[in-house]
């Protein structure tokens, strides 16, 4: 709703341009959306061996430490697990994504100091 409203200001004004590369950030956006949208993410676990003792790991971040304590294959899913991303087409359709996203900043980047100054306000 604010992507719409930043073009019908930038029509306001005749920003044509401007315009423009807001549309062109919503279509991308929404290309690159529902690609993504359409594959099936998985958690994949390790099993861990027979007769092992509840289990224990820790997460670190700057100013943060998490204690995990629990069953194994609980504890190893979060401190060793894998986010898979299975999309129809493979990597080709993460190219043709990452392709998309890479021509809009270029084009916007190229393009976006030439706008007017309210539809470089909108833009932002």
């Amino acid at each position: 709703a604010t992507s719409i409203a930043a073009c019908a200001i930038c029509a306001s004004v005749e920003d044509w341009l401007s315009l423009k590369m807001i549309l062109l950030g919503m279509v991308s956006s929404g290309i690159t959306s529902f690609i993504i949208c359409t594959g099936n993410i998985t958690l994949e676990r390790l099993k861990p061996a027979d007769g092992v003792p509840p289990g224990d790991g820790m997460l670190l971040s700057d100013d943060r430490i998490v204690i995990l304590r629990g069953n194994e294959e609980d504890v190893n899913a979060v401190t060793k697990g894998k986010l898979r991303l299975k999309v129809k087409g493979g990597g080709y359709t993460l190219l043709l994504c990452v392709f998309i996203a890479l021509l809009q900043v270029t084009l916007q980047l190229v393009f976006m100091p030439f706008g007017s100054l309210p539809g470089q306000f909108m833009f932002l």
